[in-house]
């Protein structure tokens, strides 16, 4: 088949392009792949042949028809829309007999709306975890339940799992990881307090803070930095940005992988960490990370609201590391049997290949008719933002005034 392949991003980084990369390494083997993408490139491995958007006006008729047209002469068999905002756009004008799916990436952004807006023209819409699936029905009143597909998210096997699970089972530190920076969908206003509380023991722990470390609305905050709300303290190693290999050893090499977010599509960081083996710790959030993971039993789920519980929770794993041995084992077979990249081999190829078309009919190109399709996605992106901006990162950013305000 010829398929192509629309994305914002594919340059190695965490969450949407580690999807278009491993979505790449299972479907270039038997098929002819294309990329059409957001960044400006001209080559990539993996790919035929490539279109670059960058310096197009996505809201232009001219420039939006234009591509159109380079892409109708390729006769693609199946378009994966995996966060293209001009791909979402152009869905009700896609030649009929292409079948279009769409990647949700997110729940309750941009990201994960962009995969249902004109739902009506695609075929299948590739949710990364049931509570996803669950709220795109609700939003846009999608009837029809096996046009979303629920598909866990992967990373491929790390063939030296076993050697470094018994390593990290055995050491006299206990690493603790947060992979989610400041953004607020991490809940990183709750990690704060934790790592506050745990540095007024004297347990023997590390803790790696990874990922962006400017604070939610940082011109409205009266410090610019995480680390000002941090506790200084040696056991306390605030990484930030860096490279994603070095970020992928540091948690391939945690015993536990801190995981409190308020909101996910499917965490690739933390399948990086599972599949080595380690205790995952999230909180009881309605997201993915509930759906993979069963307290007491390949990690734990704390309620969001109580950081005693956390704090009590990784002081016992830090005192008893030793009586944690099982739950190393039950997230590694939670891998294994649920996660690993041949199981999402599987359910990925089996939506690909289905031959069902169940998109309404769709049409030629007019100027009234785009125009109509790029108001409702601004509004869309609009009301996106501001509920966004209310639910999550303004609480998120008032806690963390307040934080910073009863530390100094």
């Amino acid at each position: 088949m010829k398929i192509l392949l629309a994305t914002s991003s594919v340059t190695p980084n965490a969450g949407i392009p580690s999807f278009n990369r491993e979505l790449c390494r299972l479907l270039n083997v038997e098929n002819e792949m294309h990329l059409l993408v957001d960044e400006n490139i001209e080559s990539y491995r993996g790919y035929a042949k490539i279109y670059s958007i960058t310096g197009i006006n996505i809201y232009n008729f001219e420039d939006a028809s234009e591509l159109l047209n380079k892409l109708q002469v390729e006769n693609y068999d199946v378009i994966i829309n995996s966060n293209s905002h001009i791909m979402s756009l152009l869905a009700a004008f896609v030649d009929d007999k292409t079948r279009l799916i769409t990647v949700s990436h997110s729940l309750g952004t941009m990201d994960c709306d962009n995969a249902a807006f004109n739902n009506e023209y695609i075929d299948n819409i590739i949710a990364l975890s049931s509570s996803c699936k669950d709220y795109i029905s609700h939003r846009f009143g999608i009837k029809n339940n096996d046009k979303i597909k629920v598909v866990f998210n992967s990373v491929a096997d790390n063939p030296e799992a076993e050697a470094m699970k018994k390593s990290k089972m055995a050491a006299d530190k206990v690493k603790i990881v947060f992979a989610g920076g400041s953004a607020a969908s991490k809940s990183p206003d709750l990690v704060v307090p934790i790592v506050h509380k745990l540095c007024k023991t004297d347990l023997p722990f590390e803790f790696y803070w990874l990922g962006i470390t400017t604070p939610p609305l940082k011109k409205f905050q009266p410090f610019d930095d995480i680390r000002q709300v941090l506790p200084e303290d040696e056991r306390v190693i605030v990484a930030g940005l860096i490279p994603q290999q070095k970020a992928a050893e540091i948690i391939a090499s945690c015993n536990v992988f801190l995981a409190p977010s308020r909101r996910e599509g499917f965490p690739m960081a933390l399948l990086e960490a599972m599949r080595i083996g380690c205790i995952p710790v999230v909180s009881d959030f309605k997201i993915a990370n509930q759906e993979i993971i069963r307290n007491g039993i390949n990690g734990y789920v704390i309620p969001h609201k109580d950081v005693k519980a956390f704090v009590d929770r990784l002081s016992d794993i830090v005192k008893n590391h030793e009586n944690y041995k099982r739950v190393y084992e039950e997230s590694y077979k939670t891998f294994i049997e649920e996660l690993s990249f041949p199981v999402w081999r599987k359910h990925i190829h089996s939506v690909i290949i289905e031959n069902s078309a169940t998109h309404k009919q769709r049409t030629a190109i007019t100027k009234s008719a785009f125009r109509k399709v790029v108001w409702r996605f601004k509004m869309l992106d609009k009301c996106n933002l501001i509920e966004n901006h209310m639910k999550e990162v303004l609480p998120c950013a008032i806690k963390f005034y307040m934080y910073y305000t009863k530390l100094n």
